[in-house]
């Protein structure tokens, strides 16, 4: 049986493109997340980082 059929029982082919961009824009979301966290922790650990506006990142949310 069909995963999408299991969970929400039948499904249009509409449905299953809306119920697959969601799932994906997740993914994507997530792999963002995932990218930012990282790029913050290098630049935390970084010696002349005292205070948020020395960070790299702080002039890309000041613009």
């Amino acid at each position: 049986m069909d995963y999408m059929n299991c969970i929400l029982g039948p499904v249009s082919g509409l449905h299953r493109a809306f119920i697959f961009l969601i799932h994906v824009n997740c993914i994507a979301s997530q792999d963002v997340m995932k990218a930012t966290r990282s790029q913050l922790d290098r630049e935390l650990q970084m010696e002349d980082v005292f205070r948020l506006e020395d960070m790299p990142s702080y002039s890309l949310l000041s613009q």
